[in-house]
């Protein structure tokens, strides 16, 4: 997939360096999106560098691209899109009410994504039912989406106490999913959990909010670890 021409005020921009390439080190380039302005937020790459995920803001005709079996809507803020050995594989909107914040792949073929609802907003919620976490409520909370190989959802959930929640950071290794955000619920209703030995610090600054560091199980994503993080200040 090549597209020469920018359609709007802003178009999606992007472009592969390889260190083994032509002159100029670019192998691919392209632009992507619609006749209104549209913004990347960020990228990643599987292992082989040949699957591409973007994801980011679309503008009004943001163009999509539906995958049998996958997640498709037309409705949401976000956009998700993926190509393959630089075909376009699939494009969807995602999430009415909220933003993905980053969005890394473990390796497996699964991808996930991370950010912060306003509300339920029409997030896919999927309890896969083999003690991973689940919480369906996702208002003012951070969410956590997992795709499979065929871009469909096989795990989403709300993650947060009773106060506004966000998720900015997620990666993928071999001992878990690690997500990074911060948080401004009181202690006691955010989900912290530890084992003996591990650091733990269970107490909020009640003015300012602190960060707070998860990590979820690889193969059933259950949450095996979270803590706050942070002094007498606003970690962000």
């Amino acid at each position: 997939y090549v597209d020469a021409t920018a359609k709007g005020s802003n178009d999606v921009f992007i472009f592969k360096i390889d260190s083994t390439g032509g002159a100029n080190g670019i192998t691919w380039a392209t632009y992507y999106g619609g006749a209104n302005a549209d913004r990347p937020n960020g990228i990643t790459v599987d292992a082989s560098g040949n699957l591409v995920t973007v994801f980011g803001i679309p503008g009004t005709g943001f163009p999509l691209v539906n995958r049998t079996n996958a997640y498709n809507t037309t409705t949401g803020q976000n956009f998700i899109l993926q190509f393959n050995n630089y075909d376009t594989l699939w494009c969807t909107r995602f999430a009415s009410s909220g933003l993905i914040n980053d969005m890394t792949n473990d390796g497996n073929g699964y991808i996930y994504a991370v950010g912060q609802a306003t509300a339920n907003g029409n997030l896919p919620m999927y309890n896969a039912l083999n003690g991973n976490y689940y919480d369906a409520t996702a208002t003012n909370d951070a969410f956590i989406v997992r795709f499979n190989s065929a871009d469909t959802v096989r795990w989403c959930t709300g993650f947060g106490g009773s106060g506004a929640d966000y998720a900015s950071a997620v990666i993928a290794t071999t001992k878990g999913i690690y997500v990074a955000g911060y948080e401004s619920s009181p202690d006691t209703t955010f989900p912290l959990i530890f084992s003996a030995g591990e650091y733990i610090d269970s107490v909020r600054f009640v003015s300012n909010p602190d960060a707070w560091i998860a990590r979820f199980n690889i193969s059933n994503n259950s949450e095996k670890y979270c803590t706050l993080w942070g002094g007498n200040g606003m970690e962000i």
